[in-house]
């Protein structure tokens, strides 16, 4: 976690940081061979967890996107940001890219190609 941390003192000094780490994860993955329903479940604990627990980083990314307006394209490119789309958008007033919708859009045109 010390990289992490670093990078936060460095270029975020006033950033609250708390760890939440649950190194399990990917035991199980690797076990099960497949992102299992249990596994989504967990995954989802740990979030409500982080959010009761005061993480509100959706809201910073919306807050900081006007930083971005002089941007022609604005991809939020973390699976955790992408929560963020309608909220960065609405502040923008544009379309905004997610990773999630550009994965999904790139499997679609992969297997359009091949049928």
């Amino acid at each position: 976690m010390e990289p992490i941390a670093g990078a936060f003192a460095e270029l975020w000094p006033e950033a609250r940081c708390t760890d939440l780490l649950e190194d399990s994860l990917p035991a199980d993955r690797a076990a099960e061979g497949d992102l299992s329903r249990a596994m989504v479940r967990h995954i989802n604990a740990l979030a409500d967890y982080a959010l009761l627990t005061g993480a509100d980083g959706n809201r910073l990314a919306a807050e900081r996107a006007c930083d971005l307006a002089h941007c022609v394209a604005i991809m939020l490119a973390q699976f955790s940001t992408s929560r963020a789309k309608a909220m960065v958008g609405h502040t923008l007033g544009r379309g905004v890219l997610t990773a999630p919708s550009a994965a999904v859009a790139a499997r679609r045109d992969r297997i359009g190609q091949r049928a």
